[in-house]
């Protein structure tokens, strides 16, 4: 895997990106990765003590190259990490926008509530036992779900958990035992009993508020998590998300009662601030150059034109002849000519079917390029979380030399199997669903 690596061209996107794990080290992942190919695990470093800025990566990520045998990085297409000085990791850039569309401070309070309640069901073995049994009979099987902060939308999981067991937690509540003690016996904290009880009408609205607004983004991390996900289908359905959340906010203000419109202005308010810093003029131009989203690209074709030809003349150096061909390319592709007929959901495929001679044609192997960028850099937590639970509330203490090695060894062995299978790697991954046109769900 890694000879085949140091003989491609600019064609591999560098992925970094950092956590902390049990020991509270400061521990950062290298790996390379194509759309719809495997990925290839380059190394594992420890940078506690160091500053994480941007001369601290690059050491880190030549480091992990040198040590696997790439002398040459022309092999690499781009960089991907959550610094957004760089080609920021998109679902990093929608999570932000999601932390801070819930900064909203009557909400971070109500957030302290779904905490409180959490906390005491969680640690109490005879409470959350009871509430257990309850939530069974309500034929609810997932239990109340902690707050973790490493993960992208374990926020929003936390808040669905605690409303499904609305009706559970009021009917436990109303217990006399858990009202008063009983030979001494340990009752339901006080400020639980408030916040279920929301004598108020502020807890349950703004839960409400919050799961509708936030887990449209949500779904959209969701989807451009996937391997297969490219700059074209991070830009698309970001820009999808933004009119039906518009909407769905809307709707929500005019039937629900009780909801809280300063909060519906903050959600538009980020929405619109944030969405034009997700979406940079690259994003707009891989979705112009799939075939069957150009007409998408909400810009002039003259500042596509512009943002290919800077890629072109500025990063990869090609010359003036070069740059001219590549600026007719995109004319011709623009009106549809002969040779860009037709289209592909899949528009690497549909590029790399072209008939057409990429040395004359520079747009098909420029095209090519830009849609096998990863956009993200969950590939890194796809890569390690697997093997030391470093995303979850309970992880694992694995050392890291330990996980360096034991993550190339799966990454090889894992295609080494496919490969012997005459299976093709898979280009999607499973995740969570928080939302459908059916409403919520919890799977």
């Amino acid at each position: 895997m890694v000879d085949a690596l140091a003989e491609k061209l600019r064609s591999e996107t560098l992925l970094i990106d950092g956590w902390e794990d049990i020991l509270r080290r400061l521990v950062y992942g290298v790996a390379t990765a194509h759309v719809g190919k495997p990925s290839v695990v380059l190394g594992l470093r420890d940078l506690t003590g160091h500053r994480g800025n941007a001369a601290k990566i690059v050491e880190t990520a030549q480091s992990c190259l040198k040590e696997m045998g790439v002398v040459d990085a022309g092999c690499l297409l781009a960089v991907v990490t959550d610094n957004p000085s760089t080609l920021a990791c998109f679902c990093h850039l929608l999570n932000t926008t999601v932390g801070e569309i819930l900064s909203y401070k009557p909400a971070k309070a109500q957030v302290s509530r779904i905490n409180c309640i959490v906390t005491f069901f969680n640690g109490s073995h005879f409470w959350g036992g009871q509430l257990k049994v309850l939530a069974l009979a309500d034929a609810i099987t997932q239990g109340l779900k902690q707050n973790c902060e490493s993960q992208w939308y374990a926020l929003i999981i936390f808040c669905l958990s605690v409303q499904a067991h609305r009706v559970p937690l009021n009917t436990l509540i109303a217990r006399p035992d858990a009202r008063k003690s009983q030979n001494r016996l340990s009752i339901v904290h006080a400020d639980v009993r408030t916040a279920v009880q929301d004598y108020d009408d502020s807890f349950w609205p703004m839960i409400d508020q919050l799961i509708c607004v936030a887990k449209l983004l949500v779904d959209v991390i969701a989807v451009c998590k996937l391997q297969s996900a490219t700059l074209a289908d991070c830009y698309d359905h970001a820009h999808r998300s933004q009119p039906y959340m518009i909407k769905s906010v809307i709707d929500h203000i005019r039937l629900a009662v009780g909801d809280d419109p300063e909060f519906i202005k903050h959600a538009h308010t980020t929405l619109d601030k944030r969405f034009w810093l997700i979406a940079t003029p690259l994003h707009r131009l891989a979705l112009f150059l799939h075939p069957l989203c150009q007409k998408l690209a909400v810009l002039e074709l003259r500042d596509l034109k512009l943002t290919a030809l800077t890629i072109f003349k500025e990063k990869w150096n090609w010359s003036r002849e070069d740059c001219a061909q590549l600026g007719q390319d995109v004319d011709d592709y623009h009106a549809c000519r002969k040779g860009f007929e037709g289209g592909n959901k899949d528009p690497c495929a549909w590029w790399e079917s072209l008939t057409m001679n990429s040395e004359k044609r520079k747009l098909k192997l420029f095209a090519v390029a830009i849609l096998s960028i990863i956009p993200h850099a969950a590939e890194i937590k796809h890569l390690f979380s697997s093997l030391n639970g470093i995303h979850s509330p309970k992880w694992n203490g694995l050392s890291i030399p330990t996980f360096d090695k034991l993550a190339k060894l799966r990454s090889y062995y894992a295609e080494e199997a496919r490969h012997q299978t005459g299976k093709v790697a898979s280009s999607e991954r499973r995740f969570t669903q928080i939302h459908s046109e059916q409403g919520p769900s919890m799977k």
